[in-house]
């Protein structure tokens, strides 16, 4: 229906030139029609560099999202804005040192037009100390911040302005944020109250279609609650969203209430760009003048223009990163052989057991983002192997308790053969992997000062003296 709708827009263009009739219309000068287009990312999760996605190799990376966009601005004579739908770091190879500095920074310098805050944004550091960190990447972003259902408590202040109103093209679009309900349950929403973002969308949207051409969600909230959000409240006519990680390859159309205008295609749409920034968001808005709402989709065309290799980084974003990524190319030791991913957790258990001579240690294929390469192993490496800032837990269990651990959690281990029913054994594991198993929770357990990527470090120099 979109590319149909589409066609038919621009045939109305063609004619209205060929014979002569003006596509402005109204007192107040305002065109009947206007095309808006809305590059998106979400979820990216800290990911700056290249990575691997699966079977896909050397995709991502913001130098390259940042060139893409620039190219995408250039080539384009209509309005363009780049948005992010939350979740910009606490993940990532310099998430656990700079805390989301690199991230914004590179966001600036792009730039994005807006984003909203996801969950992970208040996950910077434990407790308050995490909400500070947040207040401080508000206060380094060069472009709004935007969301509507974190308050603060003692004064009913929004903790960011709930919306913002862009001129694009001499129109005006008013772009509203919201963020995950489970924000809530978090130490670092102390003294802020989460609303629930349907009730709050009731309340902003109204706002919005008295001062806004067009009205744009950027939702934090998941998939599911965007399409009861676009059932629920009527006059959003864009939603882009995050949180659930889902991979819109085109974008939907939530159908509400048959609507007076022939030309609308129904309902709002909603676009969202899976995760990690291995892809960007596209699309393009075909808007026509409506009674009753100033302006409506009457089509619309999206896609994922996935980012790989060919595309060069942008120079202003790598310098951008630079500093950051100085200090991080000490060789902190050596590999005679290759580690690749889908060993690296069983590879990781070896060092944990060796360095703090357990019987037996394992790791989480899941908390494993890369493998590590022959040759010399850099602070940087490991911080691209090593995304989560996981600490290391000792505790006593038997071989019966063990088998069952692993057979249930599935990590990779080292020391794990032979096991005795009867015996005990000294385990080292990421703390993740033990909070998944209930019978953990009634244990013994001792959390270790050094996390997972300092013993790593430690492992690497034992077997570079060794050798």
């Amino acid at each position: 229906m979109a590319m149909k709708l589409s066609r038919k827009f621009l045939i109305v263009i063609a004619v209205a030139a060929l014979i002569g009739v003006p596509t402005l219309a109204g007192a107040d000068d305002q065109p009947r029609y206007f095309k808006l287009t809305i590059l998106h990312t979400n979820d990216v999760h800290g990911h700056l560099f290249p990575f691997d996605y699966g079977k896909e190799k050397n995709v991502g990376g913001v130098a390259r999202r940042g060139s893409l966009i620039r190219s995408l601005r250039a080539e384009a004579d209509w309005p363009m804005l780049v948005v992010d739908a939350g979740d910009i770091f606490t993940r990532g190879p310099l998430a656990r040192i700079y805390r989301g500095e690199p991230d914004v920074a590179a966001m600036n310098v792009i730039p994005y037009d807006v984003i909203t805050l996801g969950n992970n944004e208040f996950k910077g550091a434990d407790g308050l100390e995490g909400q500070r960190v947040m207040r401080e990447r508000i206060r380094q972003a060069r472009f709004p911040v935007v969301c509507a259902n974190v308050v603060e408590t003692a004064t009913g202040k929004p903790l960011v302005p709930p919306y913002v109103i862009l001129s694009a093209g001499g129109r005006r679009i008013g772009i509203f944020g919201l963020t995950a309900p489970r924000v809530a349950s978090y130490s670092q929403a102390e003294g802020l109250t989460i609303r629930d973002p349907v009730d709050t969308a009731k309340d902003i949207v109204p706002q919005l279609l008295q001062q806004a051409d067009v009205v744009v969600a950027l939702t934090h909230i998941g998939y599911d609650l965007d399409r009861k959000l676009a059932a629920k409240v009527p006059g959003i006519d864009l939603i882009v969203g995050g949180d659930s990680h889902t991979w819109l390859f085109k974008p939907v159309v939530v159908p509400i209430v048959d609507s007076p205008q022939a030309f609308w295609v129904g309902g709002p749409v909603i676009v969202q760009d899976g995760e990690w920034g291995k892809c960007l968001g596209r699309v393009d808005l075909y808007m026509r003048r409506a009674t009753g709402h100033d302006y409506q989709v009457m089509s619309f065309r999206g896609k994922l223009l996935p980012i790989t290799s060919p595309i060069t980084d942008l120079p202003e974003v790598t310098r951008t990163l630079e500093p950051y990524i100085r200090p991080l190319r000490e060789v902190v030791g050596r590999l005679e052989q290759e580690v690749p991913k889908e060993k690296a957790s069983a590879w990781t258990a070896e060092a944990l057991r060796s360095v703090l001579g357990a019987d037996v240690g394992a790791f989480s294929d899941s908390n494993i983002e890369a493998g590590l390469r022959a040759g010399p192993v850099t602070k940087l490496d490991l911080l691209k192997v090593y995304p989560f800032n996981n600490r290391v837990v000792s505790v006593r269990l038997t071989g019966r308790q063990l088998a069952e651990l692993i057979a249930q959690t599935k990590p990779g281990t080292a020391g794990a053969e032979n096991l005795e029913p009867g015996k005990r054994y000294t385990f080292v594991a990421n703390d993740s992997l033990l909070s998944i198993w209930p019978p953990a929770q009634g244990l013994d357990k001792e959390t270790l000062e050094k996390r997972v990527y300092e013993i790593v470090i430690q492992y690497l120099c034992e077997k570079r003296r060794g050798s």
